[in-house]
């Protein structure tokens, strides 16, 4: 039987500490049920501030991890939906990990962004006929 490898995304959450509580938690949905087409969605979205709860200090939501088989079209679509969830608000950020590999979306140049993206890609996908 053939191997189906699979890709296992970390993605950490970042969102101004301004925000409350439920905002928080529907960021945090929102995301999830954007990836949760392209695959299995796990995680913690667990709010953490720094320092001691200050206003106006990154909230880290947790970590989201996302697993999709290993395809082109698949990492392609998940970072896609990624970058879209970030573009929505200046104010939302996320680190993706993929085997050791980091890539921040955030509010980079777009065309910056779109080449970090690519790149990030090609790392981590053979060429597909």
């Amino acid at each position: 039987m053939p191997e189906d490898p699979r890709f296992r995304l970390a993605l950490t959450l970042s969102l101004p500490g301004d925000f409350e509580a439920e905002e928080i938690d529907e960021e945090a949905a929102s995301l999830a049920q954007a990836l949760s087409r392209l695959g299995r969605v796990e995680g913690t979205a667990a709010p953490g501030r720094d320092p001691a709860g200050a206003k106006g200090i990154e909230v880290v939501l947790g970590v989201l991890v996302l697993t999709v088989t290993a395809s082109r079209q698949l990492l392609e679509n998940a970072v896609a939906a990624i970058k879209a969830w970030t573009e929505r608000s200046s104010a939302r950020s996320v680190v993706l990990e993929l085997d050791g590999d980091r890539l921040e979306i955030n509010g980079a140049g777009k065309e910056d962004l779109e080449r970090l993206i690519d790149l990030f890609v090609d790392r981590h996908v053979k060429a597909e006929p």
